[in-house]
């Protein structure tokens, strides 16, 4: 179980992944920070999150 300083970390890390997101321009490298953002998600969320994402759910 994470504690609520490890959430708030966590959640300002996925901030900074979804602006990384939104401002890639290479389709590899956009992938894996989908990856990473869809793994990030699951710690914070559970499943309450969806596991995948598109380039809609980041918009």
């Amino acid at each position: 179980m994470i504690n609520n300083q490890e959430v708030l970390f966590f959640r300002k890390e996925l901030a900074r992944l979804l602006d990384d997101y939104r401002n890639c321009e290479k389709p590899s490298l956009k992938k894996e920070i989908s990856e990473d953002i869809s793994l990030l998600s699951e710690v914070i969320y559970g499943d309450e999150q969806p596991h995948t994402l598109s380039d809609r759910t980041l918009l």
